[in-house]
């Protein structure tokens, strides 16, 4: 009974971890299939795909990050790729020849655009904010991030600028719409990955900063729209 108290000890680390991330990718596929089910009539399947590729990609990003060994890394995103990989395909192929009526399709593009625009508004500040960070820890030679982070956040900040710039001028593209909204959308995933491994890189030397800044992006952007909606103003980039 000790030999096998002491080797559950020893995985129980790696238990936990695991168990996180599978009761992640559990979450994922439950909201992938309620998203699928109760929009059956509108754009459900797109839904389902866009959910779906977001929990893969969060899961994979905290696999990495978490410190799992790598024989395990290698299982668990086998099985991630293959299972939510799998789904968001399938039912994007669904979504692709299923052709909803104009107003499912005018209530889709709505939403994803009001989506895009509070996510590249909060990515775009944020990431502003760290180059802010990395540049004056830099000039205080106090060092925070190498050249490369520096150079992830800049790319990260000017694709989500124009992605913001983009978004503005949504009504010259009212045509192809759809089609811009989703291109964003895994614009918008890459720019995250980028973003979080860049802020993975450097966390250790400046938590507290990092979480300062951020939490204040997001309680300005809170504030902001919660100001313009009890006024009945469209916030942020919404026309």
């Amino acid at each position: 009974m000790e030999f096998l108290g002491a080797v559950g000890n020893s995985f129980s680390f790696l238990y936990n971890m695991v168990t996180g991330a599978l009761i992640l990718w559990v979450l994922t596929v439950t909201a992938t299939a309620s998203a699928v089910r109760s929009l059956a009539e509108g754009r459900g399947a797109l839904w389902g795909a866009m959910i779906s590729t977001v929990g893969a990609v969060i899961i994979l990003l905290l696999i990495q990050l978490i410190g799992v060994p790598e024989d395990t890394i290698n299982v668990l995103n086998n099985f991630i790729i293959m299972t939510l990989g799998g789904l968001g395909s399938g039912l994007l192929a669904v979504a692709l020849v299923t052709k909803p009526n104009a107003v499912e399709a005018l209530k889709f593009k709505l939403a994803l655009f009001n989506i895009l625009d509070y996510a590249f508004v909060w990515l775009g500040l944020s990431s502003l904010s760290m180059i802010f960070l990395f540049l004056i820890s830099k000039l205080s030679g106090r060092i925070v991030a190498t050249d490369h982070a520096l150079g992830s956040m800049l790319i990260t900040f000017l694709f989500t600028f124009l992605s913001i710039v983009l978004l503005e001028c949504r009504n010259k593209f009212a045509k192809w719409g759809e089609s811009v909204g989703l291109g964003l959308f895994f614009l918008l995933l890459v720019l995250l990955v980028l973003y979080i491994g860049t802020l993975a890189s450097v966390w250790s030397k400046a938590p507290g900063w990092i979480l300062t800044l951020n939490s204040l992006v997001a309680c300005s952007i809170l504030s902001t729209s919660m100001y313009y909606r009890r006024r009945g103003v469209a916030p942020l980039l919404q026309p």
